[in-house]
């Protein structure tokens, strides 16, 4: 079981970080970066515990295929989160 937070945290870190790389060659796109992120907002992501780890809560988050086309195909991604066990060290 410990082996999995390092993978966790992985995939933690890897999906913040497409999440914040800006469009590549978004000059002459179809859509702006304010029509990505309400696509994106609107599915959004239900959250629920992981059959794995039940104190860490895991979803789906449908995103783009085409980042220029933020309604058309998309690709589901999984994510986790895990709540701190002291808000206000977070």
């Amino acid at each position: 079981m410990l082996r999995r937070t390092p993978l966790l945290a992985a995939i933690l870190m890897m999906m913040a970080t497409l999440l914040a790389v800006p469009m590549a060659g978004a000059a002459g796109a179809e859509a702006d970066e304010q029509d990505v992120t309400d696509a994106v907002g609107r599915r959004g992501i239900t959250w629920g515990p992981c059959e794995e780890e039940p104190s860490v809560e895991c979803g789906t988050l449908a995103v783009p295929i085409d980042w220029s086309r933020p309604y058309g195909p998309t690709v589901n991604l999984a994510v986790a989160r895990r709540k701190a066990t002291d808000p206000s060290a977070r």
